[in-house]
C-alpha cells in the first residue's frame, strides 16, 4: 500500500525490516500495530450417539440337508464303481440291498432383539481457519498377498483401515461472534469377511455413513445433525418343493429366517469461542497517510486537531469611560473686589480642557469648558465621546447550520453549514457532531463560499464516523489564494431520520485560518431538528 523502497522479511523472527523515510516508517508501524493481531480459537463440544436396533427371527421346519441320497450295498459293503462284465451283469445284481439317506429335521422357533448405543463426547480446541480431526474407533488389519516371479514367491503385507467415528471440523470465526464451520462426519463399521480362493488374501466389507455440511453458529449455540438412518431388512424362506406350496400345510414344511436391522446417528455440535480477535478502536484504526504522491504520518491540515481558543465576549455596557485628570473647581465669573488678578496654578490636563488666559486688571475671565468634558458629582471631569467615536465589540465570525427543522422518520433531508462575518478565510477544517441514534449520515456536498471569483481551485474532504456520530470536514483554498470574505455556505450535509426525537447537529473544533496562517476566532451555534 505504501510502495516501500526496501523491505526485508526475517523468516526466523517472523519480522519485517523496512528502510524508508521517517514518515513512511511511522506509517508502517501504525499499520502493523493494527493488522498484527493474535488469532482467535474455538472449543467444539461434540456429542455423537449411534443407536442400532436388530430383530432376528427364525421360525419353521429346518432340514439338515435339503437332499436325498441313495446307494446299494452287498455283503455289508457299499457297491461303487461301474460294472464292466456285461456277461455276468445279472449275477452281479443278485444280493444287492438298497440304501437311502434322509435329512434330519429341526423345528426352529426363536427371536432375538438387539439394542446397541454408542456414545462419544470428544472436545477439541482448534485455531481459526485450521483443520481438526477426531477419530473414535479402531484400525482393522487387512492381509494382502502378492505372487511374483516364476518361482511363485508369495509375499504378504498388512494394511490398516480406520473404522469407527471420524469428525473433521474447520472453523472460521467472524467478528460478530459467529462461527462458520465446515463439518464432515463419517461413521463406519466392519462387515463380512472375504477370503480369496487360494486363502492368501483376507479382506472385509466396510459399512459407512457420511455427512458433510457448512454451518453458521453463534457462540454457545447448539445444533443437531440427525436423520442419518440406515435400515437393513432381509427375509429368507427355505421349504420342500410341492409340500411347501400346499396351503396351510405348506407352512409346516417351510423355514422362515427374518433379519431387520436399523441404525441411526445423531451428532450434536456446540462451539465456544475461547479467544476472539481484539480489534483496535476507531481512533487507532483510522490512520492519516497524506496524499497519494506524498506520504505523511498525520493530518493534511497541520493544526486541525488543536482545540480552539475560548472567545471572550464583552458587552458594550462594560466599556470603561475615559477618566480625565482632576482639575481645581472653577467658579463663575463675578465682579472682582480687588485690583490684582488671581493666579491659577497650571495643571496637566488633556487638550480638551482649555487653560484660562491672563485677563485685564479690572476683570478676571475664564473660558468655558468644552461640551465634551463634564464633572461628575465626585469632582472628577469625564471625557464624553461622540456617537461617531464610540466603537462596539468587533463582529465575531459565526459558524451555524440552516435548513428544515421538522422531518419524518425515514425521510432524507439536508442542512447547510454556513459562515458569516468572516474575513480572509482560506482554510476551514472542523468537526460536525450529530445524534447517531436519531439520524444517520448519507453524504456531503461542497459549498461555494471558498470558490469566490478569482480564487484557485479548492480542496474539499469529508470523513464520516457513523459509530461516534461524527463527521470531519476539510475545505481549503489553493496556493496563492487571498481568502474569502463575508458570508456563505461551506458544505451541504445530507442526513436521514431513523427514530423520533429531537436531534442536535453542532459544529465542533473549528480551526479557521487566514491566507497567512492566522487563526480566526469563531462563534458556533447548534442546530435542532425535530423528527416525527
Amino acid at each position: 500500500m505504501l510502495t516501500l523502497r526496501k523491505v526485508y522479511v526475517h523468516e526466523e523472527l517472523n519480522a519485517l525490516i523496512v528502510r524508508d523515510s521517517p514518515e513512511v516508517i511511522k506509517l508502517v508501524a501504525q499499520m502493523l500495530e493494527n493488522a498484527d493481531l493474535s488469532d482467535s480459537e474455538v472449543l467444539f463440544d461434540l456429542e455423537l450417539i449411534e443407536v442400532t436396533q436388530g430383530d432376528l427371527q427364525t421360525l419353521g421346519l429346518r432340514l439338515s440337508d435339503y437332499s436325498v441320497s441313495a446307494g446299494a450295498f452287498k455283503g455289508g459293503s457299499l457297491v461303487s464303481g461301474a460294472i464292466s462284465d456285461e456277461a455276468n451283469l445279472l449275477s452281479n445284481l443278485r444280493g444287492l440291498n438298497a440304501l437311502f439317506t434322509l435329512p434330519t429335521a429341526t423345528f426352529d422357533l426363536s427371536k432375538t432383539l438387539t439394542d446397541t448405543d454408542i456414545l462419544a463426547t470428544p472436545k477439541i480446541r482448534v485455531k481459526n481457519r485450521e483443520k481438526a480431526k477426531v477419530h473414535v474407533g479402531s484400525r482393522e488389519p487387512t492381509l494382502t498377498s502378492t505372487v511374483s516371479g516364476t518361482s511363485d514367491f508369495v509375499s504378504s503385507s498388512v494394511q490398516y483401515i480406520d473404522v469407527g467415528v471420524k469428525v473433521d471440523v474447520e472453523p472460521t470465526i467472524q467478528l460478530d461472534g459467529s462461527v462458520v464451520t465446515k463439518l464432515r462426519l463419517e461413521v463406519s463399521s466392519k462387515g463380512d469377511q472375504l477370503t480369496s480362493d487360494n486363502g492368501n488374501t483376507v479382506a472385509f466389507t466396510i459399512n459407512t455413513t457420511n455427512a458433510e455440511t457448512v454451518l453458521i453458529l453463534k457462540d454457545g449455540e447448539r445444533t443437531i445433525i440427525g436423520g442419518l438412518i440406515r435400515s437393513f431388512k432381509t427375509k429368507t424362506r427355505n421349504t420342500i418343493p410341492i409340500l411347501g406350496d400346499i396351503p396351510l400345510l405348506g407352512a409346516l414344511f417351510t423355514n422362515y429366517d427374518t433379519n431387520d436391522t436399523k441404525r441411526e446417528i445423531l451428532l450434536s455440535v456446540t462451539p465456544h469461542i475461547v479467544k476472539n480477535i481484539a480489534l483496535p478502536g476507531v481512533d487507532a484504526a483510522r490512520i492519516w497517510s497524506g496524499g497519494e504522491d506524498e506520504l505523511k504520518a498525520g493530518q493534511n491540515f497541520a493544526a486541525f486537531a488543536e482545540e480552539p481558543e475560548p472567545i471572550e465576549h464583552k458587552p458594550a455596557s462594560q466599556v470603561k469611560p475615559k477618566v480625565m485628570a482632576p482639575v481645581p473647581a472653577l467658579t463663575p465669573a463675578v465682579e472682582p473686589s480687588f485690583t490684582e488678578p488671581d493666579v491659577v496654578e497650571p495643571v496637566e490636563s488633556p487638550a480638551s480642557v482649555v487653560q484660562p488666559e491672563e485677563a485685564e486688571p479690572d476683570t478676571v475671565e475664564f473660558d468655558v469648558i468644552e461640551p465634551d468634558v463634564v464633572v461628575d458629582p465626585s469632582g472628577v471631569p469625564v471625557e464624553l465621546m461622540s456617537d461617531a467615536s464610540i466603537e462596539g465589540p468587533p463582529a465575531v465570525p459565526r459558524v451555524f447550520f440552516s435548513g428544515t427543522q421538522l422531518v419524518k422518520v425515514g425521510e432524507e433531508f439536508f442542512v447547510e453549514l454556513q459562515v458569516s462575518d468572516v474575513e480572509n478565510l482560506s482554510s476551514a477544517p472542523l468537526f460536525v457532531n450529530y445524534d447517531q441514534q436519531l439520524i444517520s449520515y448519507v453524504r456531503t456536498e461542497e459549498g461555494d463560499f471558498l470558490k469566490q471569483s478569482g480564487q484557485q481551485p479548492t480542496i474539499f474532504t469529508s470523513s464520516p464516523n457513523p459509530l461516534r456520530g461524527e463527521l470531519i470536514l476539510g475545505s481549503k483554498q489553493g496556493v496563492g489564494s487571498e481568502g474569502a470574505n463575508g458570508s456563505g455556505t461551506l458544505a451541504r450535509i445530507y442526513f436521514k431520520g431513523t427514530a423520533p426525537g429531537t436531534a442536535v447537529v453542532r459544529p465542533n473544533r473549528v480551526n479557521f485560518r487566514s491566507a497567512v496562517g492566522t487563526r480566526l476566532k469563531t462563534q458556533v451555534e447548534p442546530f435542532l431538528i425535530e423528527i416525527k
